[in-house]
């Protein structure tokens, strides 16, 4: 998860558009969380799934509390799936909205409790904790969301301060916008600064004295 993406706000219009509209750079962006877990306090909308009755076994079980998943009868519990999405440079202690989505035949999520759940990202890392109540999607109850119903618990680490170069990425293949944000950086700076690799990408050098962050202020 070394690279990511981050839509960089620069200092020109390009055909009514600025840069920032039409172009990333590469190196930050957002990051993708999932997660399995469990709804509880649900009036009657839950599901009955096997799987539900399972998972809800092995959490008394943690609690050293052991009951046959057989006996568990209730509609009151859910089953759900847990997303969120990370965003770059977070820190410890920041929150994050999380969505969540039923996976059995519950009817409704609307004023459930979710349960703590670890949120995951593709290396199977945890990078943050959900837990609140849910307020149900209006158009679809099988669906709600948690504002700022997760916890960050792990920072991805990126070296911004010790890059020496950016690269920008076109959202759309042009030789022309190319050609156009290298020119107007090299104007800029009055100095070659710039270079479109293809016609995606522009690579910017960092000048020297110059952090990466004031860099970026200054071609905003």
């Amino acid at each position: 998860m070394r690279f990511f993406l981050i839509v960089l706000f620069l200092f020109s219009s390009l055909y009514s558009q600025t840069i920032k509209d039409i172009s990333n750079v590469i190196g930050i962006r957002e990051n993708q969380l999932i997660g399995y877990g469990l709804i509880v306090g649900l009036a009657g909308t839950g599901d009955k799934s096997k799987f539900t009755m399972q998972s809800l076994q092995n959490l008394l079980r943690n609690s050293y509390i052991k009951i046959p998943a057989g006996s568990i009868n209730s509609k009151n519990i859910a089953a759900v799936m847990v997303t969120a999405e990370l965003p770059p440079f977070s820190r410890q202690g920041d929150k994050i909205k999380v969505k969540v989505s039923t996976i059995g035949d519950a009817k409704s999520v609307d004023n459930g409790e979710l349960l703590i759940t670890q949120l995951k990202g593709v290396d199977g890392n945890v990078y943050a904790l959900a837990q609140g109540t849910i307020v149900a999607n209006e158009n679809n109850k099988t669906t709600g969301f948690i504002y700022d119903g997760a916890t960050v618990e792990n920072e991805i680490e990126y070296d911004l301060k010790n890059e020496d170069s950016i690269k920008l990425s076109l959202l759309k293949s042009s030789a022309r916008n190319a050609d156009l944000i290298e020119t107007k950086i090299n104007e800029k700076f009055k100095k070659k600064l710039a270079t479109a690799l293809d016609t995606r990408t522009i690579e910017v050098i960092r000048p020297e004295n110059v952090s990466a962050v004031k860099f970026i202020s200054m071609i905003e």
